[in-house]
């Protein structure tokens, strides 16, 4: 199981575009992959799970994943959401 904390950047938060893109990436992987907010842990492969979180702008998320393309996954999901969800702010 590997873990990243992520502050997030992006100063819409992490809406509905954003949430489906994060779910669509996670589903690309075998792994299991959750996010936890506040001690609140979802299934990140489901948009409404991660809308559910409301993670607004300048919140602290972790992105928790195990599987056997954990490293992978992680690597992926970590530079999607620090990228601001490909878009400009």
């Amino acid at each position: 199981m590997r873990e990243h904390t992520v502050t997030l950047q992006y100063r819409k938060g992490i809406h509905a575009r954003a949430a489906s893109l994060f779910a669509k990436e996670a589903e690309r992987f075998s792994s299991k992959v959750e996010l936890e907010k506040n001690g609140v842990r979802i299934n990140a492969k489901s948009i409404t799970g991660i809308l559910m979180l409301k993670i607004p702008f300048g919140a602290t998320f972790k992105i928790i994943v195990n599987g056997p393309d954990e490293d992978e996954c992680l690597t992926t999901l970590v530079q999607l959401a620090e990228s601001r969800f490909e878009e400009e702010l």
